[in-house]
């Protein structure tokens, strides 16, 4: 079915001294519309107060559904048909690290020897210090004539970590949100290098006590002070036809941490909401070779010299089998730790390059669009919000408002009280809405669920209309063709002042209209998607980013509303 997550995010002014992307000053909004491909596992349209936007119709590149390489993926070495293997080596390929990282270069080289048996000693030591930890011969096994050569694929470390070649970014790089600011820099600067990029968070980025996962300052929190994930969106857009990584963090022995279950546990559902691309190392590190779960050291167990205390909690870490470190978690002897992330790598790099294991080809990355800019983390609120009211199972129009012919309403959800459909969490109501009463967001920790809509599932043709007060907004909507991305910019809005966004779409072309004025029109087909996901009013999909401010009188149809009907619907305030 077609998920209407309606969701209003509080919008923060701010400037960032080295930011490459203007700012919007107050005043500005963007109407974004994004429709997606017909491969997308999950349809949603969402409206977002947003700070950071871009202002240009852009392409940009997304898979049709999640491409995530993970510990199961490894066994597909082997399965690499030869084509894909020249394809994914003639890439031109970059990654920045710590010293995990270099650790992973130095194994990417090993593969690059035409087998094990003439590579050196460090590639395939696959014995352990404690035998326990030892692992088969054939994990460190490979062999094709000429190896798996990564002379296009380069490594960089960090500015100031002293690990060579330092990206040169021109930034300093002492946090994690510097460290996306520095990759960010880089790439700007140096858009055609590479047809690849990416970076990791180390461990030492999710260690206790850090803020990466915080759902209130993280990575995947907009930020007025620092850099987050919608800045790696920007960037995405503004290089639509490089292809992008994003990467669960390392792990170590100690690290295991809630911040770092955390942050990878938001990274996966972030990449599987949005369709990106991970390489999942965490997973793969804390995976032994028979595919069992390894936890962290304060388990009470004695291991060498090490003997934590069993905090009675499993967090996951890196296997011992993959390291020979008590506490920490670099890949070097033994070698098996190393040589399965590199070989998963290749898996990943074939896939980029069209491989589809067990199917037919994939269309090389990229394929035209741009991801849908949705900001969220997979963390939700640390409080468990408390529902104002009974969920009513159906959702019946209080005074369905007429629609001026050519169609009917559909939908109509008049936000009035809590008594007015769907389950309210942390909502209050005002009489003093647009259409009546109104629902007040706290931008904390406010949102209506509404169940399953199905009034608009899988068909060509519709239109959605909503009252709000915000300070700027975006409308991603997926149908089953093609991307594009339409801005519409420059547009006057007055605080505390009711505004009326409509959106419609006739099977060939999607409009955007601002206060009954139609502002801007792209040409796009195909119907409106379907999934199982519920749509919510005043919090992305999965319980975070919070508008703060007053929604009124959502309505949907089964048709596009001409020009005429929408202006009589503003002037009407209905």
């Amino acid at each position: 079915m077609i998920v209407l997550p309606l969701t209003l995010e509080k919008v923060r002014h701010y400037s960032k001294s080295v930011k490459r992307e203007s700012v919007r000053e107050v005043g500005i909004v963007h109407l974004v519309l994004l429709l997606v491909t017909a491969l997308i596992i999950t349809g949603v349209v969402i409206i977002q107060q947003r700070d950071k936007s871009l202002r240009n119709l852009q392409t940009g590149a997304q898979t049709p559904q999640p491409l995530i390489v993970d510990h199961n993926s490894v066994a597909l070495f082997e399965q690499i048909p030869e084509e894909y293997i020249v394809a994914a080596q003639n890439m031109k390929m970059t990654f920045v690290d710590r010293s995990v990282g270099a650790n992973i270069s130095d194994y990417l080289t090993c593969l690059s020897y035409a087998s094990d048996e003439v590579a050196p000693s460090r590639c395939k030591r696959y014995t352990h210090p404690y035998p326990q930890f030892s692992v088969s011969p054939s994990e460190v096994n490979w062999s094709r004539p000429g190896g798996y050569s990564r002379s296009n694929w380069q490594y960089f470390g960090w500015p100031g970590t002293g690990i060579p070649p330092e990206l040169p970014c021109g930034v300093g790089t002492n946090y994690w949100n510097d460290k996306l600011n520095c990759f960010i820099a880089y790439v700007d600067a140096n858009p055609t290098a590479y047809d690849v990029y990416s970076y990791q968070n180390s461990y030492l980025e999710v260690d206790a006590g850090g803020d990466i996962s915080s759902p209130t300052g993280g990575y995947f929190v907009t930020q007025a002070n620092k850099y987050d994930i919608s800045d790696f969106e920007a960037m995405e857009a503004r290089h639509p036809d490089r292809k992008f990584i994003h990467w669960t963090s390392s792990l170590a022995r100690g690290i295991g941490t809630q911040e770092a279950t955390d942050f990878n546990n938001q990274m996966r559902q972030y990449v599987q909401t949005n369709n990106k691309v991970l390489f999942d190392v965490a997973d793969i590190e804390s995976h032994d070779p028979s595919g069992n779960p390894c936890y962290d050291n304060r388990d009470g167990v004695a291991y060498g010299a090490e003997n934590y205390s069993d905090d009675g909690v499993n967090l996951p870490a890196i296997c011992q089998h993959y390291t020979s470190e008590l506490y920490g978690g670099h890949l070097g002897s033994p070698s098996a730790g190393g040589i399965r992330i590199a070989k998963a790598f290749w898996v990943l790099m074939a896939q980029l390059a069209g491989w589809n294991p067990g199917g037919a080809p994939l269309p090389t990355f990229p394929v035209s669009g741009t991801p849908p800019p949705v900001y969220e983390t997979a963390t939700p609120p640390p409080t468990t919000p408390t529902p104002t009211s009974a969920p009513t199972s159906t959702l019946t129009p209080t005074t369905a408002p007429p629609q001026g012919g050519g169609g009917s309403l559909v939908y109509y959800h008049s936000l009035d009280s809590a008594t007015s459909g769907g389950s309210p969490f942390n909502v209050t109501f005002t009489p003093d809405g647009k259409v009546n009463g109104a629902g007040v967001f706290n931008g904390t920790s406010s949102y209506i669920d509404l169940g399953q809509l199905s009034y608009i599932k899988g068909q060509p043709d519709f239109s959605l209309a909503v009252w709000v007060k915000p300070n700027g907004w975006r409308l991603p909507l997926r149908t089953t063709v093609g991307t594009v991305r339409l801005d519409i910019s420059n547009l006057n809005w007055v605080p505390n002042t009711w505004h009326m966004i409509a959106i419609t779409y006739d099977g060939s072309s999607v409009k955007g209209y601002w206060d009954g004025v139609l502002k801007t029109t792209l040409s796009i087909t195909g119907n409106t998607f379907s999934d199982t996901l519920t749509a919510k009013i005043g919090v992305s999909g999965i319980n975070t980013s919070f508008f703060s401010g007053q929604i009124d009188a959502m309505s949907i149809f089964d048709y596009a509303l001409s020009a005429d009907q929408v202006a009589s619907r503003f002037s009407q305030g209905i």
